[in-house]
């Protein structure tokens, strides 16, 4: 099964949505599972593609204050990962928490007619980050999943 697994951190930063993905992950992959893993780019200088323990890493310059200034930023992430779901064709893509670069995930569901699964880890209150923008995404993307589950 190939799982486009979604994360705002993952490896080298920590933090515990980084740990619970890169302690799960491997695990799983040696049950057979193919990830393609989605994250941010946390600092400029970060390279977009990397590779944990033989899983692929594809990072977006998704959270810096000036990138949603600029549309032709905006249409290059949109059309990178429209590219990315296309080329990977995953069978479920894993939502792992809930953060605004999921808005990308939901400008380009279309291209994937893969299974959705969501994990809210520990307590996420929307209202406490751009209250009016995430509550209503996160709930359209907990409506457009298949399954959800609080950890």
């Amino acid at each position: 099964m190939k799982v486009l697994f979604w994360t705002g951190k993952f490896w080298p930063e920590i933090g515990g949505t980084a740990t619970f993905a890169t302690r799960l992950l491997p695990i799983l992959q040696q049950r057979g599972y193919e990830f393609l893993v989605v994250a941010a780019q946390t600092h400029p200088g970060q390279s977009l593609q990397d590779c944990f323990e033989g899983i692929p890493i594809e990072r977006f310059f998704f959270f810096f204050s000036d990138s949603y200034k600029m549309i032709d930023r905006l249409s290059a992430i949109k059309q990178r990962v429209k590219c990315l779901k296309r080329a990977f064709s995953p069978d479920l893509i894993h939502l792992s928490t809930l953060s605004l670069s999921q808005f990308f995930h939901l400008e380009t569901r279309k291209e994937s007619s893969s299974r959705v699964v969501v994990t809210l880890h520990g307590f996420q209150d929307p209202s406490s980050q751009a209250p009016e923008i995430h509550a209503t995404m996160g709930k359209k993307i907990l409506n457009y999943a298949g399954w959800g589950r609080r950890t």
